[in-house]
């Protein structure tokens, strides 16, 4: 290759790196800053009307936002959309990378909203920005 056609692709593979633009290479190497989120992704319960029939425990589920560094999480419930002190059910330190936590179904009332916020506790102790969904308990 001459010394022009290298120039030219390192100047089509570095320009978007210094302009904060994610670039692939052929087998796919991602190189430069994209966006990256700095909070967990919650799964399940969020938004749905939730039935409890037939169920021991609801499954809350979420995917980190990285795969690395987690030491364990903080999940709170709250009743209805206020995630303030006065409406807090629960206020669990889950002190392992997992990606799920059951709940009893006997902490919930049908026809009641319940929020929930979770909160990734890195190992440095630092922890990330929280994420929140909010859902119904269908009546039966």
């Amino acid at each position: 290759m001459d010394n022009h056609l290298q120039r030219i692709i390192c100047l089509l593979l570095f320009v978007p790196f210094l302009l904060g633009a994610k670039v692939s290479v052929g087998f796919g190497v991602s190189l430069g800053g994209g966006t990256t989120s700095t909070s967990p992704y919650l799964i399940f319960p969020c938004t749905e009307n939730i039935s409890l029939k037939d169920k021991e425990v609801l499954d809350f589920r979420w995917r980190p936002s990285s795969l690395a560094y987690i030491r364990g999480y903080e999940l709170k419930l709250y009743k209805g959309f206020k995630t303030t002190a006065e409406h807090i059910l629960l206020d669990e330190r889950i002190n392992r990378p997992v990606r799920s936590y059951p709940i009893p179904v006997e902490a919930f009332t049908e026809g009641d909203i319940y929020s929930w916020v979770l909160t990734e506790v890195r190992l440095g102790g630092r922890k990330s920005d929280s994420s929140t969904c909010s859902f119904e308990i269908k009546k039966r």
